[in-house]
């Protein structure tokens, strides 16, 4: 039997707590949240340029859309409001995670949107990769990421079958420092557009010159009015 959709009016569930993001209501499980990820949440502050771009780059195009690192679902569920649910497709490596981000997506009417488990890797394809999940969901990352955590196998996704399969016309990317290896890929056969966040601290200033170079090269302009800090717009030119 399918579980009723959760409703905002019954509240989170045990051992969870909910936080509104704006427009948005998360509800999220304790134990993957930290006094500094707690803070964020309350403040509102949590993916607020992510959320504040997308919904610009969304409003000029129609989908379909990749939101590659799901987190706990809020970019997901702004593509999934501008494009339509069925137009979204979100992977997150994390299992716990994915089933939050589905869990927030009905919580937000959005249950038409696809969420895949998994790790999105450069190349067509590979065996489940090892994934380190953090105490903290937004710290998870690839097993020689620095931080602690349980490390696991998850499927793996390759970018190159992605964007042939799905060919979207936007995708956002937020995968704690592995955007480094999956924008050439990604500028070379990719979407429209391409919305992501820069992890200085993962791979340097030679790294975000590699991203923007390889973005460059792939046919991509910087978008400064879909730009701020860390978190980067790019258009394909022609």
């Amino acid at each position: 039997m399918n579980k009723p959709a959760p409703s905002p009016a019954s509240g989170p569930p045990a051992g969870w707590h909910r936080f509104a993001l704006d427009d948005i209501t998360l509800d999220l499980p304790a134990d993957r949240l930290t006094p500094r990820l707690r803070q964020v949440l309350r403040s509102g502050r949590y993916e607020r340029l992510e959320r504040q771009m997308l919904a610009r780059l969304a409003a000029e195009c129609d989908g379909p859309a990749l939101d590659i690192g799901g987190g706990a679902g809020a970019t997901g569920i702004v593509l999934a409001r501008h494009l339509g649910p069925e137009r979204v497709t979100i992977y997150e490596p994390d299992p716990q995670m994915a089933a939050v981000i589905r869990h927030n997506l009905a919580l937000n009417g959005q249950t038409g949107a696809q969420v895949r488990t998994g790790a999105v890797i450069a190349g067509r394809g590979r065996e489940p990769i090892a994934f380190r999940r953090g105490p903290a969901f937004w710290s998870s990352a690839a097993p020689e990421g620095a931080g602690a955590g349980e490390t696991m196998e998850v499927p793996a996704f390759g970018i190159e079958t992605l964007l042939a399969e799905a060919r979207p016309e936007l995708v956002a990317l937020d995968v704690e420092g592995m955007e480094i290896e999956l924008a050439a890929p990604l500028a070379a056969a990719g979407p429209r557009f391409v919305l992501m966040e820069l992890h200085r601290r993962r791979y340097g200033l030679s790294g975000i010159a590699r991203i923007f170079g390889d973005m460059l090269a792939g046919g991509f302009a910087y978008r400064p009015d879909v730009s701020r800090g860390a978190v980067v717009g790019f258009e394909r030119l022609g």
